[in-house]
């Protein structure tokens, strides 16, 4: 059970981080502008994050309902 929350954790972290990688963003790069590029990948690493985590939610919840886990 608490590896499901986790994991419903770490997907909301991918959202987050889709949708608002700046302040992570913002301690790499310092004072310095933050290059589109690296924004934009920030972006698709968080939505990887949010899919994989959801995925794996979705597998461990099924698995522990089946009787399984």
């Amino acid at each position: 059970m608490i590896s499901i929350i986790i994991m419903l954790c770490v997907t909301a972290y991918g959202i987050y981080y889709a949708i608002n990688p700046k302040p992570s963003l913002r301690r790499r790069f310092g004072d310095r502008e933050i290059p589109a590029g690296a924004l934009r990948t920030a972006r698709i690493f968080g939505v990887i994050i949010a899919v994989l985590g959801a995925a794996v939610s979705v597998y461990m919840i099924v698995r522990m309902m089946s009787g399984n886990g």
